[in-house]
Formats: C-alpha cells, structure tokens, sequence
C-alpha cells in the first residue's frame, strides 16, 4: 500500500442500488451545511468534506492531508461498513475497525485478501478473494473490475460483471467481501 491515514468518514451508509441518490437534503447552489461548498443534488456526499447529505452525518475527521493532488485526482478510503457487523453469519470481526487510506499511484491496483501480488490488502475480511479486483487507470481517471472473485464487487450497490470494468468517480462507493467499502473522495488541487 502506497499511503495510509486514519481520519476517515464514520461510516457513511451504502448509496441505493441504481447509483446516486436523487432525493436529499439541499438544492443546486445550497451549501453543505459543514464547510459550504455548492451541492449537487445528485451527490450523496459532500465533494469536500464528504458530508452525508442522505443522514446528516457530518465525518469524524477531515479529508487526510496527504491527499492533495491535480485536481480530479482520487484518493481511496478502506473501511468496514458497521451496518453489516450485526449479519447473523457475519465472519469474525477484524480487530482494527479504524479506516485507512490509500494513494491511487501506478498504471493499475490489486485489491485482495493478501499476497506479493496484491496492492490494496484486506486482510481482516475472509470473503475477500486473494485476487479480488483491479483498479486501472485510464486516461484521466480510473476504472474497477472485478478478478472473478467468489462473493463479487458492487459499485454504488449494482453487482460488475466477472471481468466488466466500470469507471470511478469521486462519492463511489465499492462494496467487497463481507463488509469490506472502498469509497473514492476527490483530493484537493495542489
């Protein structure tokens, strides 16, 4: 892994199926009631502060400081999504529930549970694959596809193919292994 952070959101909820969230709180101009910058309606979060517009949560920390960049560059926030700790068949819970952060650097990223050949490591969720997914970058942004993985890769909650890339924007929301969310926030200009 490239970088790490330990500010991160608490644990934003997963974006409905179908993709953003149409309905919310504000209009287009409205400001995020935490540091006011114009909202889209079709955002769910806040493209600076990552304000949740859908609960009201406002995040525990700040965007991490290392992630400063051109503008349109990502960064990649790991974290566990808490709403499925409570699953009955839910696998051991990792001791470090804390999220960290990860530097998108380099023509592509391996996700996996582990290995040599992995980039992004997700070693506390056991329904991560050894090989789970691929982010790749693309002309001037990224794309995710999933590896034929077991349990599968959801992006904003619809299902990748087995080997179908989908392009990454800021707000998304990746969905792996049990209760495994990489969620992609737009890093501040340089």
């Amino acid at each position: 892994m490239k970088g790490r952070w330990n500010g991160a959101p608490a644990h934003p909820s997963p974006l409905p199926t179908g993709g953003r969230e149409q309905a919310g709180r504000g209009e287009q101009g409205a400001g995020c009631p935490c540091c006011e910058a114009v909202r889209d309606p079709r955002d769910r979060y806040c493209t600076r502060c990552g304000y949740d517009y859908h609960t009201g949560e406002a995040l525990d920390a700040p965007a991490p400081a290392w992630a400063v960049g051109a503008p349109g560059d990502l960064a990649l926030v790991i974290s566990v999504d808490r709403a499925r700790l409570a699953d009955p068949d839910c696998p051991a819970v990792p001791a470090d529930l804390a999220p960290r952060g990860a530097d998108l650097e380099g023509p592509t990223l391996v996700v996996g549970r582990s290995g040599p050949e992995v980039d992004i490591a997700i070693p506390g969720d056991p329904y991560v694959s050894r090989r789970h997914a691929i982010l790749s970058r693309v002309d001037h942004g990224w794309t995710i596809r999933d590896l034929g993985s077991t349990n599968g890769t959801r992006l904003n909650g619809v299902a990748l193919e087995a080997r179908e890339a989908r392009p990454l924007g800021p707000d998304d929301v990746v969905e792996l292994g049990f209760f495994t969310r990489l969620t992609l926030h737009q890093v501040a200009g340089a």
